[in-house]
């Protein structure tokens, strides 16, 4: 937290509030100078009751908020950016957040925005930023057993609707992932995951109707002419889809009529290479002589 005799008083700051009844949450984002972030503590006034109805609540279990340093310096134009920042990626209470904020922040100033030079330098302070085993150790924690409420995951899908990155963002994407190896253990996490009945009925709801432009079917096309899969590939495929099928016939999946029609109509015409029909009868004899001893 700040430190009165360390810190010069043109010096402003950037704080966040914590709530430790709620495994460290935000509730709180603030921008100060001197001794501010300590008012919030005793303030006679009330100037923002869900805040202070926070704060009293932490400390009739005899605690107090976690109070955590964002940044520190005389840039005060950098500090509003800042806190503008934090309340916009936190979020507050009445757009599905956790903070208690009555204002977007940037001292309450109706359409206050943050210059691009300012943008800039948050972008340049926050890249490459590494927290420490410490504090990932901490989040960790603190997520652990988190349940979203229903209202809280419907503002989120809200606030995400209707969505679409930029194509710059879509490349910058893009760059970031090529090259990118899944480690071994991530891989391991992932296979034989089974989904639960109710969020196999979620994910079936949320994909109803869902139809893929012909932009994007050409464009995976595209991707995928011409690329050939490793042998160590293939075998992890094959073993992804007898799990998946080992799944569904333990969940008593049965697919409907339209289903079988629509793979009846995928496969019609279709010719297996003379590599894939040798492939084919190689498995099936295979087969015969396992069931046969």
């Amino acid at each position: 937290m700040p430190n009165r005799t360390t810190q010069s008083s043109k010096e402003c700051y950037v704080y966040v509030f914590r709530n430790p009844l709620k495994k460290y949450e935000p509730f709180y984002v603030g921008k100060g100078k001197g001794s501010r972030w300590r008012k919030h503590l005793t303030e006679k006034r009330i100037r923002n009751p869900y805040k202070n109805n926070t704060i009293k609540k932490i400390q009739a279990a005899d605690m107090e908020p976690v109070i955590e340093l964002m940044w520190r310096g005389g840039d005060e134009k950098y500090a509003l950016g800042l806190e503008v920042e934090l309340i916009r990626m936190y979020g507050r209470k009445c757009d599905g957040g956790t903070l208690t904020n009555l204002t977007r922040g940037g001292e309450g100033t109706s359409g206050f925005t943050v210059s691009e030079d300012t943008r800039h330098k948050i972008s340049v302070a926050v890249t490459g930023r590494k927290h420490t085993a410490e504090s990932l150790l901490n989040m960790s924690k603190a997520q652990k057993g988190r349940v979203v409420s229903e209202e809280h995951r419907l503002n989120m899908s809200k606030s995400r609707k209707g969505y679409v990155h930029l194509e710059e963002t879509k490349l910058k994407i893009s760059k970031a992932l090529k090259g990118r190896v899944v480690s071994e253990e991530e891989r391991l996490k992932h296979m034989g995951h089974v989904v639960s009945k109710e969020t196999g009925h979620k994910i079936s709801l949320a994909k109803m109707g869902h139809s893929v432009s012909e932009e994007s079917r050409r464009k995976t096309a595209l991707a995928n002419t011409g690329r050939k899969h490793s042998e160590e590939t293939k075998l992890k495929m094959s073993l992804s889809g007898r799990l998946e099928q080992q799944r569904r016939i333990a969940n008593g999946y049965i697919a409907s009529e339209e289903t079988r029609r629509k793979i009846g109509l995928a496969g019609t015409g279709r010719k297996h290479s003379e590599d894939t029909r040798a492939k084919m009868r190689a498995a099936q004899l295979l087969r015969r002589l396992k069931q046969a001893a």
